[in-house]
């Protein structure tokens, strides 16, 4: 199982990745560690260091909700206390650069990491024979 989230969902990421063991690599789309008010049994710093699995992080370098410098590496430092092989991919743009001129290339990187961390999904025989019975 992997863990895909975009904006919010890739705020909140870290406490699913750090709770579900079953989890086994995540994938953090424009996101970062953002100035919100949560309760402290739910600060995405508590949570983000305890995540195992490795992680894909994918963001814009002028991303305005979530600035690189304030945000995105915050989380990315966290990220990698808990597993090193956590990785970053900057891409010119701001929010919506999954949208954007890169995006083809995004989502090529995105399932890259996918079929390394997960292996290729199995693909099936054209002809349907797997789905026949004997």
């Amino acid at each position: 199982i992997a863990y895909y989230g975009v904006s919010q969902g890739a705020v909140l990421g870290p406490v699913m990745l750090a709770v579900e063991t079953r989890v086994r690599t995540g994938v953090l789309a424009i996101g970062g560690l953002v100035p919100i008010e949560l309760p402290r049994y739910f600060d995405i710093a508590l949570y983000a260091p305890r995540v195992k699995a490795p992680v894909l992080m994918v963001n814009g370098s002028e991303d305005a909700l979530a600035p690189l410098r304030a945000c995105q590496e915050p989380m990315y430092d966290l990220l990698r206390r808990g597993n090193p092989q956590t990785t970053r991919k900057l891409y010119p743009g701001g929010h919506g650069v999954l949208e954007g001129l890169f995006g083809e290339q995004i989502r090529d990187e995105v399932l890259a990491w996918l079929d390394e961390q997960l292996g290729p999904p199995p693909v099936a025989p054209l002809n349907g024979a797997a789905l026949r019975r004997e």
